[in-house]
């Protein structure tokens, strides 16, 4: 009996036909993951690079405004100024060597000097020794010299890099009043910026760090490479410092490109210790020029590692055992189930491509048809994913954009605060910066009167600002308001409903207000004023915000305690000039009464003194303290009247020979700098003159002490006084009378003065 061969059945083709599909899925899955991974793997090593690259930048220049406010509080110092104008070398070393030494120890300070107008140094604190030569090369100092300005940045020195700060030195001070405003020359500090800078950089965030310099960069300084210096990716460059010694392998090109365009590059390389992510950056020196390279180096494990672990490996082994399968089964399967399966192939094939639209078209109910239902589930599914991951991140990113556009608007209003000393001026700036960047419907800022009872309006921006100004608005502090609330208790308010708030006091030039504000202007722990803000949207102060802001006004505050501060200092300065004046001119009327007569003229190379009337172009030059010119036959005649602190003390007349009938510019311009320097002359001679006046006085004064206390007797010492007193004061009649009170003539009874007078007139007449 013959026996039909039983053939496959379809299950199991349709099985096998599924086991296909499925390592095709797996395949390809694992093929996109590990892209995926290694893309995300550049893509974080890349970010992680230029988050390291912006935090040495952000120390950078951290450290040249450090140094840049160091070089200016130091050229602002009068006693630097005294000893510079006085070319006293060696009393600068000794005031600045000890403030050198600490700063070095403390804050990486490695370079402070003295530079004359031409760029000549005059003292080194840190090499007092080496000084006279000329640095006007380095172009921080020759921008500092030309524009007389403070200015800062990455420098090449004699033997090191550094980031340094020259400062003008404008004379200010009072020991020689001809020479105030003038430019003296720079003070120069320089901060580190050499291995132990790189190393602070390693401590800080891990990464390794190597400096190379470029060759034609230090061509006009001693500056070179050291005997253990690595070798360099290219002739154009030496090794400078660094925190590692392994060679990473960066191209040659890459360096070379990097200092011509002046664009930093990221290169991923490896060697025998493992892979590594390597961004090589300009060195940017003082007016943006590249004097070399820097790089920062980060391992970077690469996915490739990992694919023989995890579900990668299994995902490739099932995938390979798919295609196996295909070729196995091929025969197996009717002309229907490849169709099927070969479109199901181009739409994976299609959403791999990123073609998250694209869906099995389903044309069977069986495991094929089921199949291609929970292929299309699937993807849908991934497709929900991604889009969802696509709005966290778009979210997040617009948060941090959120967060940074308020940082940037806090650093802007430090730079006001920096740049305007106006307080007026200063409170504009700001609330219409605030305005502006957050988006707000008012901004106002208040200042505490005298006595702190009144905020007053200052200035403000957005709605009903303008009418404010000319109302000059006043909140009382501590009543009903948010200001008054915020000063009295000296801390932010925040009221996210602003109808529902209780202390907010309603305004009808601001009737949208929906959300409202108050920050305290503290400095020195006094609360001088507040900065208010309001918007047109409940809710509108998130933490966010309320930092940013809460960080202006402390700015804010603080520029204005400096610029009050400033404005004291002003006042109390002019104050002890006008003083200083007045006791001056009055010291000139009494020395120039004492002689009625008092002058001198030089005629046939001889000095005689002058006696008897003034000449009228003299009386005329005194009268008018103006220079008196007369152009005659007889000679040209030019009187100059000599002043002293505004006060006329004396005339200059000057007489040409009879046949010189006039001044020239020159000659009168001359003439006034030798008054100038007369002036100052007998300035300099009154002080002498009363200095050794009191000296005299006070050595008499001594004198006649001494001798009344030479003896303990008491009829001694009153003889001892009385004559003393007398020959001291160059006195005619002195008397010491001794009486008890109560007695007859004595202090308390009422016949004490007509007694004491009738007793000494008995004596004058004795």
């Amino acid at each position: 009996m013959n026996r039909h061969r039983r053939g496959t059945s379809i299950a199991l083709k349709l099985l096998i036909l599924l086991t296909v599909a499925v390592g095709l899925v797996i395949a390809a899955q694992a093929w996109l993951n590990i892209r995926s991974a290694r893309k995300s793997s550049e893509t974080e090593a890349e970010q992680t690079l230029l988050n390291l690259y912006g935090d040495y930048t952000n120390q950078v220049r951290a450290l040249e405004d450090s140094a840049a406010a160091l070089s200016t509080s130091l050229a602002a110092r009068s006693d630097i100024q005294d000893l510079f104008l006085a070319r006293d070398r060696a009393g600068l070393v000794i005031l600045l060597a000890p403030l050198f030494e600490t700063l070095a120890a403390n804050h990486d300070l490695v370079h402070l000097s003295i530079e004359g107008p031409t760029g000549i140094v005059f003292a080194r604190i840190h090499r007092p020794t080496q000084y006279g030569d000329n640095v006007s090369y380095r172009r921080a100092v020759a921008v500092a010299l030309r524009t007389r300005s403070t200015v800062s940045g990455i420098e090449v020195g004699a033997n090191h890099l550094g980031i340094y700060s020259p400062s003008p030195l404008l004379y200010n001070g009072e020991s020689d009043a001809a020479a105030r405003g003038n430019f003296m020359g720079l003070i120069e500090v320089a901060l580190d910026y050499d291995q132990s800078f790189i190393e602070g950089l390693k401590m800080h965030n891990g990464a390794d760090y190597r400096m190379w310099i470029a060759r034609e960069a230090v061509e006009a300084t001693p500056l070179g490479p050291t005997l253990e210096a690595l070798p360099a990716p290219t002739p154009l460059l030496f090794y400078y410092a660094g925190t590692t010694t392994a060679a990473q392998g960066v191209p040659a090109e890459v360096f070379e490109t990097v200092l011509q365009s002046g664009e930093p590059a990221i290169e991923f390389v490896s060697d025998a210790g493992g892979e590594y992510a390597v961004l090589v950056a300009p060195i940017e020196a003082y007016g943006e020029r590249t004097i070399g390279a820097l790089e920062i180096i980060v391992p970077h494990a690469d996915v490739r590692t990992n694919w023989q672990r995890g579900p990668i490996w299994a995902a490739l082994i099932a995938g390979g055992l798919g295609l196996l399968a295909v070729g196995a089964t091929v025969f197996l399967v009717d002309q229907t189930g490849l169709r099927q399966l070969q479109h199901l192939t181009d739409v994976i094939q299609r959403q791999l491509e990123g073609d998250r639209s694209a869906q099995a078209a389903i044309k069977t109910n069986d495991e094929i048809g089921r199949l291609g239902h929970a292929f299309n589930a699937l993807a849908r599914q991934l497709d929900e994913t991604l889009q969802g991951l696509e709005e966290t991140v778009g979210q997040q990113t617009a948060e941090l954009r959120r967060r940074s556009s308020l940082l940037e608007a806090a650093s802007e209003v430090g730079r006001i605060a920096a740049a305007v000393s106006d307080e007026l001026e200063l409170a504009a700036q700001t609330t219409t910066l605030v305005l502006s960047r957050f988006n707000l419907y008012h901004a106002s800022i208040f200042f505490t009167d005298s006595k702190r009872e009144w905020a007053e309006y200052i200035a403000g921006a957005g709605a009903g600002a303008a009418t404010l100004d000319k109302e000059k608005l006043r909140l009382e502090v501590g009543a009903r308001s948010m200001v008054g609330w915020c000063i009295e208790h000296g801390q932010s308010r925040i009221a996210q409903d602003a109808v529902g708030d209780k202390v907010r006091l309603d305004h009808s030039l601001m009737p949208e207000t929906r959300s409202e504000a108050a920050f305290p202007l503290v400095a020195r722990g006094q609360v001088i004023g507040a900065l208010d803000v309001q918007s047109s949207q409940a809710g509108a102060f998130d933490p966010d915000m309320v930092a940013a802001l809460e960080i202006i006004a402390d700015q804010v505050a603080a520029a204005l305690y400096a610029s009050r501060l400033l404005e004291e200092s002003k006042e109390a300065a002019i104050a002890a000039q006008r003083v200083y004046g007045e006791m001056s001119r009055q010291a000139w009327l009494d020395l120039l009464h004492e002689r009625s007569e008092w002058g001198y003229r030089y005629a046939d190379q001889e000095v005689s003194s002058v006696e008897g009337g003034w000449r009228p172009e003299m009386l005329q030059a005194a009268w008018t303290a103006q220079m008196v010119v007369e152009e005659s036959e007889e000679g040209a005649l030019l009187a100059v009247p000599v002043q002293v602190r505004g006060q006329v003390v004396g005339v200059l007349r000057f007489r040409k020979r009879a046949n010189e009938t006039s001044w020239s510019a020159e000659e009168r311009t001359l003439i006034e700098n030798l008054v100038t320097q007369l002036e100052q002359a007998l300035e300099s001679g009154r002080l002498f003159l009363e200095t050794q006046r009191r000296a005299a006085r006070e050595q008499l004064t001594r004198q006649a002490t001494s001798r009344m206390r030479e003896t303990l007797d008491i009829e001694t010492v009153l003889q001892a006084s009385a004559r003393e007193i007398r020959e001291t004061m160059a006195l005619e009649h002195v008397a010491i009378r001794m009486v008890a009170p109560g007695e007859a003539g004595g202090p308390g009874t009422d016949d004490s003065l007509e007694s004491m007078e009738a007793k000494e007139k008995e004596t004058d007449d004795e």
